[in-house]
């Protein structure tokens, strides 16, 4: 019904001034339908603001909002991403998802998901809201491979989060370790990296997880002044070789806000990297790092 009807129907209505005000507050407040008594005795139903609110972000919400399955054995890019036609890479159902929307992707248990294993690969997130999620009794590996590039050791594969948010669940992660001991890490020793290029926060979580480090790499990496925010809910940070690792490292002035809750750290891991002189501090004040 139009706005121009609606105004009709009032005019033809035999309604008094105060029934008319109790229409329109129904067209404003209630969540339904409204009925408009014509004198002639038909009726008019016209949708209230509220419903029609309702109705503007279910669409939304469907046009939005993506559910995505990756199979790396069976699963082909080429295919829509469902159940039964599920992708091979994650790289794949990340960029499917539209700006501005959530995608949710899940990924086939027990599996082990490579980004970058023989070419470079980079997956980039710039604002949208990804839910990575797997089976939490034959939990996913996520992983990637090392390579040397201009005198520098690198990760080949990398998730850029530009803006946005990344959530993961019931998933493993496995870091390498550098391939020629006798040259340095370069920045990408990280498997993802959080910049404020196109505005912050950033959010990062993980549930049921267990993050594999070693020789000094780490998860996540903050940098370019970004400002991210990481909550952890049963999380396991270990060290494969006996060398230092970490959950979060912070440069380039990045600031790095950190909640957790059953996380268990190995001895040789740190949950956060001050990195560049910074200092990590818990709530009361307490360094976190040495």
């Amino acid at each position: 019904m139009t706005l121009d009807e609606l105004i009709q129907a009032l005019n033809n209505s035999s309604a008094d001034a105060r029934e008319v005000l109790s229409k329109l507050r129904e067209l404003l407040l209630v969540n339904g339908d409204v009925n408009f008594n014509l004198a002639d005795g038909t009726v008019i139903t016209a949708p209230s603001l509220p419903k029609l609110r309702q109705q503007y972000w279910d669409n939304m919400n469907s046009v939005m909002s993506r559910t995505y399955y990756v199979d790396a054995v069976n699963g082909d890019d080429s295919n829509p991403g469902t159940a039964d036609a599920p992708f091979r890479t994650i790289k794949k159902a990340v960029d499917s998802v539209p700006v501005g929307g959530y995608g949710e992707i899940v990924l086939s248990p027990g599996q082990t998901f490579w980004i970058g294993q023989d070419a470079e690969e980079f997956i980039t997130i710039v604002n949208k809201a990804i839910y990575l999620k797997g089976d939490r009794d034959n939990r996913p590996h996520i992983t990637t491979s090392a390579m040397v590039s201009n005198d520098f050791n690198s990760f080949r594969g990398q998730i850029d989060l530009y803006g946005g948010c990344i959530f993961f669940e019931g998933i493993n992660f496995s870091l390498p370790s550098r391939i020629d001991p006798l040259l340095p890490w370069s920045n990408r020793k990280s498997l993802i990296c959080v910049t404020t290029t196109y505005g912050g926060p950033l959010l990062c979580g993980m549930n049921y997880c267990t993050i594999e480090v070693q020789d000094g790499n780490s998860l996540l990496r903050c940098h370019v002044a970004a400002n991210l925010l990481v909550s952890c809910y049963e999380v396991s940070l270990q060290s494969v070789d006996g060398s230092a690792g970490y959950l979060v490292a912070r440069s380039n002035e990045g600031n790095v806000i950190l909640g957790t809750y059953l996380v268990t750290v190995d001895s040789n891991c740190y949950l956060l990297d001050s990195g560049a002189g910074g200092v990590v501090t818990n709530y009361s004040g307490t360094s976190l790092h040495p």
